[in-house]
């Protein structure tokens, strides 16, 4: 399974004007009292400081709707936009640590919740079409990644007598059982961060 690494994403880009000047003050602010662990930071803060300062003031000669002076704030914003990317990268490939990557003043990508698992409910058994066969069917269990079916002919249904079938399908054949003899059988639900939660027994005698 994929290692999850922490690290900025860049919603910055969806913000509104104003939302977006204070989102970019607030980083550069966080970022040099951060300098010890990001001291070289990819652009300058200075020169998104700069371009700042120049959105803060299109945004106010923009206010009463002036086209030239809205063209300017939208091209200084997407300066920014570029600028903050690029700067939200350089703190990716300086750390993933949680803590210091949220002293940047970046959102942080959000930890994947662990998926649980329950057992496979209400397990079948029947008559697999033909002699020594039983067929093993079940309703497909959320979040389940692969299944096993297993069967024993042990009646104290002891863990190292259960034979194992992996299998991705919600149905399985067993084929080459002894015909007069009662088999015990199982299905175990496989998840992603291998959790297993298996079945009721349930038996049947082979045809």
């Amino acid at each position: 399974m994929k290692k999850f690494i922490r690290r900025v994403i860049k919603t910055f880009k969806r913000l509104a004007d104003a939302n977006f000047l204070a989102f970019g003050q607030n980083v550069t602010g966080k970022m040099n009292a951060a300098v010890a662990t990001f001291p070289n930071p990819v652009p300058s803060l200075e020169s998104i400081n700069n371009e700042l300062d120049n959105y803060a003031a299109l945004l106010q000669s923009s206010a009463n709707r002036d086209k030239v002076q809205v063209q300017l704030k939208n091209i200084s914003k997407f300066n920014l936009n570029q600028m903050l990317s690029q700067l939200a990268d350089y703190v990716n490939t300086t750390t993933t640590d949680s803590a210091l990557l949220a002293s940047t003043g970046f959102e942080l990508n959000k930890l994947p919740q662990p998926i649980t698992i329950t057992a496979p409910e209400n397990p079948t058994l029947t008559d697999g079409g033909g002699s020594g066969r039983l067929l093993l069917k079940f309703k497909a269990v959320k979040g389940a990644s692969s299944y096993v079916f297993q069967y024993t002919s042990d009646p104290t249904l002891q863990e190292s007598s259960w034979v194992s079938f992996p299998a991705t399908t919600t149905s399985f054949t067993f084929t080459g059982l002894t015909k007069g003899t009662t088999y015990y059988c199982r299905a175990l639900a496989v998840g992603a961060n291998q959790q297993v939660k298996d079945s009721i027994v349930v038996n049947r005698i082979s045809q």
